[in-house]
C-alpha cells in the first residue's frame, strides 16, 4: 500500500512538471 501511494505521488509530480513545461512552452509560443 505504501509503495503504491508513493508511486502514485511520483507519477502526479511528474505529471505536474510536464504540465508546467507545456504551459511555459505555450506562453512562449503566444509571445511570438
Amino acid at each position: 500500500m505504501n509503495k503504491d501511494g508513493s508511486a502514485l505521488r511520483d507519477l502526479e509530480t511528474r505529471n505536474a512538471i510536464m504540465n508546467d513545461k507545456l504551459y511555459v512552452n505555450l506562453e512562449l509560443l503566444n509571445m511570438t
